[in-house]
């Protein structure tokens, strides 16, 4: 009997031990996504100038990408991408500053024939299209010189 009640009382501090690791794995976890989410935020309302970023989708794709007189940058994102809402506002900061190129952004999951004919495999994905052709891509949450650099390969 002695031996079922120590069996007992270690399990109880055990399961106690588990409960208080657990809580306060919750609270470091929190503690972490708070001062994340105030650095991305911080980040992401930097430019605060006139939006020049279109919204492009199936119906209007070769009128404002394919056919356009100016290179066009496109922003492939997803409404639920976190690096891609890191990326929106850098590319609205650049925008500003290549009147000669046209910005637009397409929402690959409105828009899946786009994202598949230009072979999306991952999101963010910025494409430089010239003349209705691809001239360069770069993939993933990148900063301004990358966006930048992506334009200048002419």
């Amino acid at each position: 009997m002695k031996g079922k009640i120590i069996t007992i009382v270690l399990i109880l501090a055990f399961v106690g031990f588990l409960v208080w690791a657990n809580f306060t794995l919750d609270k470091e976890n929190e503690k972490l996504a708070r001062e994340n989410s105030e650095s991305t935020s911080d980040s992401s309302e930097e430019y605060t100038g006139p939006s020049r970023v279109i919204e492009v989708t199936s119906r209007n794709f070769d009128e404002e990408v394919i056919n356009s007189e100016v290179p066009v940058l496109i922003d492939f994102y997803a409404d639920w991408c976190e690096p891609c809402k890191m990326l929106s506002p850098i590319v609205e900061e650049v925008s500003s500053k290549y009147e000669d190129v046209k910005f637009v952004k397409i929402n690959i999951d409105n828009n899946q024939d786009i994202a598949n004919a230009y072979r999306i495999m991952s999101i963010p994905t910025l494409v430089y299209i010239k003349g209705g052709e691809e001239q360069n891509r770069v993939l993933g949450a990148v900063g301004k010189d990358a966006v930048e650099s992506l334009i200048e390969k002419k």
